[in-house]
């Protein structure tokens, strides 16, 4: 699924989830005309896995979001055996 574009409130994500044991969440940053973020793909996305609480959503180790804050982007989710709470901002 993805999120509807918005303003970036900050310049880390974070995130409230649970997955299964074989489940997973991954991200992926998308500008305002739907073109992934370099660096910020499925592909980079580290993979969330277990009970997260404010986990700290990272591409290749990296928290940075690739775009300046106050820039409209969007988000879009890959989830096996997961559920999302809650998106955050910091």
């Amino acid at each position: 699924f993805s999120t509807v574009a918005f303003i970036l409130p900050g310049s880390e994500l974070r995130i409230n989830a649970l997955t299964k044991r074989a489940g997973y969440i991954k991200v992926e940053v998308v500008d305002f005309d739907g073109n992934p973020i370099k660096g910020h793909t499925f592909e980079d996305s580290d993979p969330i896995i277990g009970d997260q609480y404010r986990k700290i959503v990272t591409w290749s180790g990296n928290s940075d979001l690739g775009v300046t804050q106050g820039t409209p982007v969007w988000f879009r989710f890959k989830m096996k055996f997961a559920k999302l709470y809650c998106l955050d901002f910091e």
